[in-house]
């Protein structure tokens, strides 16, 4: 566990009440056999044509 980190459940839920999309990487959830049923509320599994899609539609991208 990280010293002074927010726990995930409890940012999870901030995202999700802010109703702010989940999206999986769709090659990471092959990799990981995570279907659409393994997933969270509201999270969806997105492949690379949506991510740039989105980035291209935007004028501010967060990257990490």
């Amino acid at each position: 566990m990280g010293v002074n980190l927010t726990p995930l459940k409890d940012l999870l839920a901030a995202v999700q009440a802010a109703s702010i999309p989940v999206w999986v990487c769709g090659a990471c959830a092959v990799a990981r056999q995570i279907g659409g049923s393994d997933l969270t509320a509201g999270a969806v599994i997105k492949g690379m044509p949506g991510y740039i899609k989105a980035v291209a539609e935007r004028d501010r991208n967060v990257a990490f």
